[in-house]
């Protein structure tokens, strides 16, 4: 036990009240009775994007090299079904600030989805309570307004063409940060962009992964998107290749991570301060019909890392019910300690963590797990994972076929998201495709048991009611979408004309081992896939 443990505990025994006079609030859970007090912890959440919790080794996968986050893992208190609230980054990262899924977002969905200015948006509640902020990121989203302005500090590289060690310097960065702040407490946000597409692992990590450079060769034009739509199937060995340039990426924010809390620990920072290791959605590998993510709700890119490590403060250990990654928010303040109006009820995120005799303890939480997911240009999609079941249902479902088309009409999507030319969005037009998954039977989610179990849908039907009632206060503004498409008459065809009406099929230009052709990667590189 650290010595201020053992004074805190001391203080108690002699007298019992002394600690409770100064550290219970009448808005928020009382706080554990002798850790450090929550305002002498910095708080540091490193959010991999597009990170699969099943490509890391303290989440079960052997050839992973993932030291560090493992370690991580160990020491602090690892979340087994942790998921998103989107599998788009900009609502994923919005819900993370804000304690609410997307729908209950007041700044939009999709490409407009922004945390909230106001008090409840995260990084802001810590700045209010004296915290020193910065954001360190290589993600292009992060550059929209509402992220990087919601911190005091910013260092935003270009990462958008997926130069992987450009994470490097944003390890960098984030340590000069802590080291200007270390008589202060800081609050800092790292988004690293890999192991986002098109990997492009560096060099230095490749040599353990026995790459077969005969069958794909490290690229930075290499998407598994553009790959799917140039015939690529699950059974093809190009998949198996780029899983392993995946995981050296992974491998190499593996380094990353570790060269920054080795960096904490040598400014004696890392026993006071939280450390998140968090995702905002996953990637999908052809597990029902395409790769990238963002196109659906499936498990494969809804399931998130979530470790939450802090020395001497929360007990360690390995927690088996869903969490979300909307329940960041509230558990942060609770360990911190910072006033706020008590979460409440099953929509908005919850506190994982309850005050044990000398720390914080794992708190199950109640009710089900929401998710949305409504890019402009893509599927609209909400999805409800209660008991054993996933319902997901919505207005606009893609196809595998759909998919690989709306992906090669991103450079139309992007001239559209950067003229905001989007029709304003409501996440409750009428539905229009709907599954029911058994994840207790059926992981891998392959058969839908809606026709089999209308008791079950009825009941997830009731939760989907319960959601879009708790959101209707937040989307007073938005307009409805009903039969309308952010493109005008049938998107495909429109965009088709925009192109030149030749993006799609075999008609597409590429090149024989998968790599994207010129002319269509300078559609792409201004959405940031390339």
């Amino acid at each position: 036990m650290a010595p201020f443990l053992r004074f805190a505990t001391l203080l108690t025994v002699l007298f019992p009240g002394l600690l409770l006079v100064g550290c219970s609030k009448a808005t928020a859970p009382l706080p554990v009775a002798n850790p450090l007090p929550g305002d002498a912890y910095n708080v540091a959440i490193i959010l991999v994007d597009t990170l699969r919790p099943d490509h890391l080794g303290s989440y079960g996968h052997a050839g992973a090299i993932t030291p560090h986050m493992d370690a991580l893992a160990a020491a602090g208190l690892r979340f087994e079904n942790a998921y998103s609230a989107s599998t788009f980054t900009g609502e994923a990262v919005s819900a993370l600030f804000t304690g609410r899924p997307p729908a209950m977002n007041t700044t939009g969905l999709g490409w407009t989805a922004r945390p909230t200015p106001q008090a409840e948006n995260l990084p802001k509640r810590f700045e209010a309570a004296g915290y020193k902020t910065g954001i360190f990121s290589t993600s292009f989203v992060m550059r929209f307004r509402g992220f990087y302005d919601s911190f005091q500090e910013a260092d935003l590289f270009p990462g958008q063409a997926n130069s992987t060690d450009l994470d490097g310097d944003l390890t960098t960065a984030a340590l000069a940060f802590a080291r200007r702040h270390r008589d202060a407490p800081t609050f800092q946000y790292l988004h690293y962009y890999a192991p986002h597409a098109p990997y492009n692992p560096p060099e230095s990590v490749l040599e353990p992964f026995s790459l077969d450079r005969d069958i794909l060769t490290p690229s930075e034009e290499i998407h598994p998107a553009a790959l799917v739509t140039q015939g690529m199937i699950r059974t093809d060995p190009r998949v198996a290749e780029l899983k392993k340039h995946y995981d050296a990426e992974i491998a190499y924010i593996d380094q990353c991570i570790g060269r920054y809390l080795e960096g904490l620990e040598s400014m004696g920072l890392r026993e006071k301060t939280i450390v998140v290791l968090v995702s905002d959605h996953g990637e999908e590998f052809l597990e029902h019909g395409f790769a990238d993510h963002a196109w659906n709700l499936f498990e494969e890119t809804l399931r998130i890392p979530l470790i939450i490590s802090a020395p001497d403060l929360i007990q360690p250990g390995t927690a088996a019910e869903r969490v979300s990654i909307y329940d960041v928010m509230p558990t942060l303040l609770q360990l911190t300690e910072l006033d706020h109006e008590p979460y409440e009820g099953p929509v908005s995120g919850q506190y994982l963590l309850e005050a044990g005799s000398d720390a914080w303890t794992y708190r199950p939480r109640q009710g089900p797990i929401f998710a949305s997911l409504f890019p402009e240009s893509r599927a609209q999609l909400h999805a409800i994972l209660f008991d054993d079941y996933k319902y997901i249902a919505g207005p606009r479902w893609l196809n595998a076929t759909a998919c690989k088309e709306f992906w090669l009409l991103q450079g139309v999507m992007a001239d559209r998201a950067k003229a905001a030319d989007f029709l304003p969005l409501s996440p409750w037009t009428p539905i229009a495709a709907e599954a029911l998954f058994n994840l207790q039977e059926d992981p891998s989610e392959t058969q839908n048991i809606m026709s089999e179990a209308p008791e079950i849908r009825a009941k997830a039907l009731q939760w989907m009611e319960r959601y879009r009632s708790a959101s209707a206060p937040y989307q007073e503004d938005a307009s409805p979408t009903v039969n309308v498409d952010p493109f005008g008459g049938d998107f495909v065809s429109e965009a088709l004309k925009r192109l030149g009406g030749e993006a799609l099929g075999d008609t597409m230009p590429h090149s024989d081992d998968g790599r994207i052709a010129p002319e269509v990667l300078e559609s792409l590189e201004t959405m940031g896939y390339l």
